[in-house]
This record gives structure tokens, C-alpha cells and sequence, in this order.
């Protein structure tokens, strides 16, 4: 299976019964340390798409360990379907009002993965040197540098990350 574009749409989670290993993010819940926040500052080329993944894999690639909680209680609601109405930014109203539409700045975005994934970015927003995207690929089954899923129970399922003790590094 290719991952076509973008290099993945997450829809949904995996749940897990308890705390787990993990190799996603969101960014509206994610706790650390100071020194978090100081190793993997948020990048501003990032404008919608690709800011979990490329935190993550900075993230992951320094060391961090990425934890999933069983029954998080928050998420992105992108779909309208609350009583409370709003537009969401990709709103074609508000998008012709923009010199610079949000589909730009989504290709920017996904340029910039892309160069991070590729190595091709230096310094504080690329990737680190404790971990590699071979390491990144044995926990989540998906192979980022060719943009292909290769081991779907891994990707799409919690059944493997979930069998590894969440207290002792799985490498």
C-alpha cells in the first residue's frame, strides 16, 4: 500500500486499555517536559498539515518516548456537527478573502516534511541523532522515506505496540 501526497491522514486512534508505546502525536495533547519544549521548539513553516508528524519524528528521532493514555479525552472536531457553528480554516469564504490560500500553505507544509523526513533539514527542526526512521518504521509498520505502509497490523492496528511493555524501550 502507497501513501499517496501526504504522508499520512490520520482518521481515528487506536485505542488501547492501557498506557502504550506510540509513534503519532496531537499536537492539542501532548504533555512533557521544559525540555521538550526546548529540543523540539514548534516550527512556523508548519501552517495545518504535517505539524504531529514532524513533531513526532523530531521528537522521537532526540530520544523522547511517545506514550498513548488509554480513553483521551479530547480531539479534533472537524466535522460540523455540534450545535456550535464555525468555520473551519479550509472555508472557501474566508479562503478567497486570503492573499495566500490555505492549500498553499499546506504545499509549503508538506515540502517541509518532506525535506525533514529526507534529511534535508538542519539543526533544531530536523531530526535528531538518538533514533532513526528505521526504528520509527519497527514500531509503526510504515516506511515514511518511500511512503509505503509495509506491515498494515502495525499501522492500522494497536495489537503489536500495545504487546510491548510501555515501562522498557522497545529497541
Amino acid at each position: 500500500m502507497f501513501i499517496k501526497e501526504n504522508f499520512c491522514r490520520q482518521i481515528g486512534s487506536i485505542a488501547n486499555k492501557e498506557i502504550c508505546h506510540g509513534y503519532l502525536v496531537a499536537a492539542g495533547f501532548l504533555f512533557s517536559t521544559k525540555e521538550f519544549v526546548k529540543q523540539i521548539p514548534y516550527d512556523s513553516d508548519f501552517y495545518f498539515y504535517g505539524e504531529e508528524i514532524s513533531l513526532m519524528l523530531r521528537a522521537f528521532t532526540r530520544g523522547f518516548g511517545i506514550f498513548h493514555i488509554p480513553a483521551a479525552p479530547i480531539f479534533h472536531l472537524y466535522a460540523d456537527i455540534s450545535e456550535v457553528k464555525r468555520k473551519l480554516h479550509w472555508d472557501e469564504d474566508e479562503d478567497s478573502q486570503r492573499l495566500t490560500k490555505w492549500h498553499q500553505r499546506e504545499n509549503k507544509s508538506i515540502n517541509k516534511l518532506n525535506n525533514i523526513i529526507n534529511n534535508r533539514v538542519e539543526g533544531i527542526f530536523g531530526l535528531g541523532d538518538k533514533r532513526i526512521l528505521k526504528d520509527y518504521e519497527f514500531l509503526s509498520g510504515v516506511d515514511l522515506l518511500n511512503k509505503k505502509v509495509l506491515d498494515k497490523e502495525k499501522a492500522f492496528t494497536g495489537k503489536f505496540i500495545s504487546s510491548l511493555p510501555w515501562d522498557s524501550d522497545p529497541y
